[in-house]
C-alpha cells in the first residue's frame, strides 16, 4: 500500500513538473491581436520573453505613461501598428528588454531618454517610419549596449543630423533615407561601427577622411546614390565596398583602401580603373565593374 502511495505521489510530482516545464516553454512567446490596456496586463505570464502585437493599426503607446511592467520580457514587436511616439516612460519598466521592432508605423518622435532604463538593449528596428531627427535634441541617450540599429525607409532622415553615441554599435542601416554626404563627424560617436548600409540616399560627397578614424569598419554599401560622381576616401580596414548604380565618373580610386577584397561598382560611368585595383589587396578576391568605352 505504501509503495503504491509513493508511486502515486511520484507520478503527481512528475506530472506537475512536466506541466510547469510545458508552461514555461509555451509562454516564451505570445502573438496577440489584443492591445495592451493596462501596465500589469501580462503579470500572470512570468516566463514571457517575446511579445508580438503586430498589425494593430490603431494601437498607440499611451502618452507619457508606462506601456507595460514585466521583469522577463526581452523582445517587443509591434510592426504595422499606429505608433507615433515613444515617450520617456514607455519602456521604463522593461529592464530586460534587448530588442525593439517597430517597423512600418508612423513614428515621428522618440524621447532622447526613452531607453534610460533598458541597459541591455541590443537591437532597434525603426524602419518604415516618419523619423527625421528623432526629437528636438536630435539624439538618443543611454544606448551604450546597442549593437544594431535600422532606420531604413525613413525618407526624411539624414544621418548627419542625429547623434547616436554608442561604443558597441556595429551595424547601421539607413536605406532610402535622406543622407546627403559622409564626413568625419557622421560616424564619430560610433567607434566600433563595422557595417554601414546607406543604399538609395542622396549622398553627393564622401569626404576623404569620412572613414579614416574608424578602426573596425569592414563593409560599406552606398548603392543607388545617384548624386555621387567621385569617390576617393581612405580606410585601412574596409574589405567590402558596394557602389552600384551611382553616377561615378572617370577613374575608380581604391589606392587608399589597402584591405579591400570586394568592390562592386556596376551601373556607373567609369572610364578607367585605378591601376592598383587588380592589386587592391594581397587578398583581393572580387571586382565587379562596368567601364564605359
Amino acid at each position: 500500500m505504501k509503495i503504491r502511495m509513493m508511486l502515486l505521489i511520484s507520478k503527481i510530482v512528475i506530472f506537475m513538473t512536466m506541466k510547469e516545464i510545458a508552461s514555461h516553454v509555451i509562454l516564451q512567446s505570445i502573438e496577440t491581436n489584443n492591445p495592451i490596456t493596462n501596465e500589469a496586463m501580462y503579470a500572470d505570464y512570468p516566463y514571457l520573453r517575446e511579445l508580438d502585437m503586430s498589425n494593430q493599426m490603431t494601437f498607440e503607446f499611451p502618452e507619457k505613461k508606462i506601456l507595460l511592467i514585466h521583469h522577463s520580457l526581452s523582445v517587443y514587436i509591434c510592426n504595422n501598428c499606429g505608433v507615433t511616439s515613444i515617450y520617456h516612460e514607455t519602456f521604463s519598466k522593461l529592464p530586460h528588454l534587448t530588442s525593439i521592432e517597430l517597423r512600418n508605423n508612423s513614428m515621428k518622435y522618440v524621447h532622447p531618454d526613452a531607453f534610460m532604463h533598458n541597459n541591455r538593449l541590443d537591437k532597434i528596428d525603426f524602419s518604415g517610419n516618419k523619423l527625421v531627427t528623432l526629437n528636438p535634441e536630435a539624439t538618443l541617450r543611454h544606448i551604450s549596449s546597442l549593437s544594431i540599429i535600422n532606420f531604413s525607409q525613413n525618407p526624411g532622415m539624414d544621418m548627419n543630423r542625429v547623434k547616436l553615441a554608442s561604443d558597441r554599435l556595429m551595424i547601421l542601416s539607413c536605406n532610402n533615407c535622406a543622407t546627403t554626404f559622409l564626413g568625419r563627424n557622421t560616424f564619430a560617436d560610433m567607434p566600433r561601427i563595422s557595417q554601414i548600409d546607406l543604399k538609395e540616399n542622396s549622398i553627393g560627397q564622401i569626404f576623404d577622411d569620412a572613414l579614416e578614424s574608424l578602426e573596425y569598419v569592414k563593409s560599406l554599401n552606398i548603392d543607388g546614390n545617384r548624386n555621387l560622381q567621385t569617390m576617393s576616401f581612405a580606410s585601412k580596414t574596409l574589405k567590402r565596398l558596394s557602389a552600384e548604380n551611382c553616377s561615378l565618373e572617370g577613374t575608380l580610386q581604391t589606392s587608399n583602401l589597402p584591405a579591400l577584397k570586394i568592390a562592386k561598382v556596376r551601373g556607373n560611368r567609369l572610364t578607367h580603373l585605378d591601376e592598383l585595383v587588380p592589386y587592391c589587396s594581397p587578398y583581393c578576391s572580387q571586382l565587379s565593374a562596368t567601364v564605359s568605352q
